[in-house]
């Protein structure tokens, strides 16, 4: 078997002309192949941007950094370690990851860790920066502060969270009230063709039902996730605002890039 790229047998890790694209996509997404004349296109890929799951090993050593980080805010270290720097530092990473949603784990993350608002997950992520410094200068009035601040933005709650996660197939993210997300999610196969929509259920299990119908081929992933208030009218609003770029009259398709559609939301968001 000879694959787009030139080699023989086993699929290659890298591939610049895989799918028909001039550009690295990636050893677990689409490779077109070819035997003799016949071309065949095989998907790979199991999950879609942002919703890949931990790895056991980072699972592992993000556990065992929020323990640390517990400890620490509940009794401030008086002969801080490495232990105590090097886990602030990794759970910081994380409610980092949450904030700039650019990882392929980003989504797996920001669910476990109780879906912290963005603005709330940069609050705690700069906090710990602070505490971190703090600790490492050994000036604990100043560590202090910094504890207080993180405890004001619900750290405990999303710590926690991730060390007990619930069952994500059952749990429904509807409390009585109108609030929501609004999404935009995309394959890896058509980055630009974006799927946005609000929805006031958890975006994971959204995405699972999209990504179970029978259609759908290459899995949609998370691209980002902003909190909304009003949601039915946020609906409205936003598809009003990209019906320009609607692919489908009866669909909530939309043809342009990622950048251009986030800048756009985020504009809307800031008048609303």
């Amino acid at each position: 078997m000879i694959y787009a790229c030139g080699r023989l047998g086993q699929r290659p890790s890298k591939c610049l002309c895989c799918a028909g694209y001039r550009r690295f996509i990636g050893s677990s997404t689409l490779h077109r192949l070819s035997e003799g004349t016949n071309v065949m296109l095989r998907v790979h890929a199991k999950y879609g941007f942002g919703d890949a799951p931990l790895k056991l090993a980072h699972r592992e050593k993000t556990e065992s950094a929020i323990r640390v980080v517990l400890s620490a805010i509940e009794n401030l270290p008086r002969s801080p370690t490495e232990l105590h720097l090097d886990a602030i530092s990794h759970v910081k990473g994380q409610f980092t990851r949450t904030v700039k949603q650019d990882q392929w784990d980003w989504s797996t993350v920001w669910r476990l860790l109780g879906r912290p608002s963005r603005g709330f997950a940069d609050g705690i992520s700069k906090n710990l920066g602070a505490l971190r410094v703090a600790l490492k200068n050994q000036d604990f009035p100043a560590a202090e502060i910094a504890v207080d601040a993180v405890l004001s933005k619900n750290i405990l709650r999303y710590l926690h969270s991730f060390l007990n996660p619930v069952d994500q197939d059952v749990e429904d993210m509807r409390d009585g009230t109108d609030n929501g997300h609004i999404y935009i999610l995309s394959t890896r196969m058509l980055p630009t063709i974006l799927k946005i929509g609000v929805t006031q259920r958890s975006v994971e299990i959204r995405v699972k039902e999209i990504n179970r119908a029978t259609g759908v081929i290459v899995p949609f992933g998370v691209r980002a996730v902003w909190e909304v208030k009003k949601a039915k009218d946020a609906e409205k609003e936003i598809h009003l605002l990209f019906d320009e770029y609607r692919v489908r009259e009866d669909r909530e398709f939309f043809e342009i890039n990622f950048e251009n559609a986030s800048k756009l939301i985020n504009d809307y968001l800031r008048r609303r």
